[in-house]
């Protein structure tokens, strides 16, 4: 838990969900994982595809993925530490105490999460079609960010 985080949970206020969701991007540690990710795969990207913003939107999405994923398979866990500035708390709050409404809101949020994914994907790979290493390269990038995502539900 960073410090920034724990700063949260011993303030009496909740922050709002816009508030969560910035701190949660910067604290998890799914960034630090895609670092490692062309090592682990033995891959070399170019840089110019590392640093273009369509791999930075990949990156991100990613992290929302994990991060709602975790939150939703979390919740039973967390409200029973009593930790409640998480996303599905403060959606309920949102929502007016309403949980289903609360869970709607986390899994129409992935799945747009998800699609902006797809979009980033699809662009990478159509953005290096023209050197067959890098398209493969690219590829293998990507899948691994999948499996990333889907790690957390075999995981729990």
């Amino acid at each position: 838990m960073s410090e920034l985080e724990r700063r949260v949970q011993l303030n009496e206020h909740l922050p709002s969900v816009e508030s969560y969701q910035r701190r949660r991007m910067g604290s998890s540690a799914v960034g630090v994982c895609l670092a490692i990710h062309e090592y682990a795969l033995d891959i070399s990207l170019p840089e110019h595809v590392i640093d273009s913003q369509t791999m930075k939107s990949l990156w991100n999405e990613t992290n929302v993925i994990i991060s709602i994923c975790n939150d939703i398979l979390s919740l039973k866990k967390e409200v029973a530490q009593g930790q409640v500035d998480t996303l599905l708390p403060l959606l309920y709050i949102a929502k007016d105490g309403n949980i289903q409404a609360a869970m709607s809101d986390a899994v129409g949020m992935l799945e747009n999460a998800v699609g902006r994914f797809n979009l980033a994907a699809n662009d990478l790979l159509e953005g290096s079609s023209g050197d067959q290493t890098v398209t493969t390269n690219v590829a293998k990038f990507i899948d691994s960010c999948r499996y990333a995502c889907t790690a957390n539900l075999n995981w729990r």
